[in-house]
């Protein structure tokens, strides 16, 4: 069995993405987890999903201030900016047992 997991805050990168100040939090998808699996960001951080090798899929739950999901996907780098405080967890449906968490202070 794969599970996810990942110690405590992440340090964001500099910003690449065209907004001023915000920091970037860099997601892998190696295989069936994701990596960071959970991280603790600012608000206003950009999580950038790098989605590689097999198809997957972004799936916020209905959280007050969650972004959109992300659709199946591969190859493909797609970011959230997370501006609102609180536990966002999100999986990938189409690999069950492959989830995370976004926290924001």
């Amino acid at each position: 069995m794969l599970s996810a997991c990942a110690g405590g805050k992440d340090a964001p990168t500099a910003p690449d993405d065209g907004t001023p100040g915000a920091a970037i939090v860099e997601v892998f998808t190696p295989g069936l987890v994701f990596s960071p699996a959970f991280m603790t960001v600012s608000v206003g951080t950009v999580v950038r999903f790098n989605i590689a090798g097999l198809a997957h899929d972004v799936t916020f739950q209905a959280v007050n201030g969650a972004p959109a999901s992300i659709p199946v996907t591969t190859n493909q780098v797609v970011s959230r900016t997370f501006n609102t405080k609180g536990v966002f967890p999100f999986d990938c449906f189409t690999h069950p047992g492959m989830f995370g968490q976004v926290t924001v202070e």
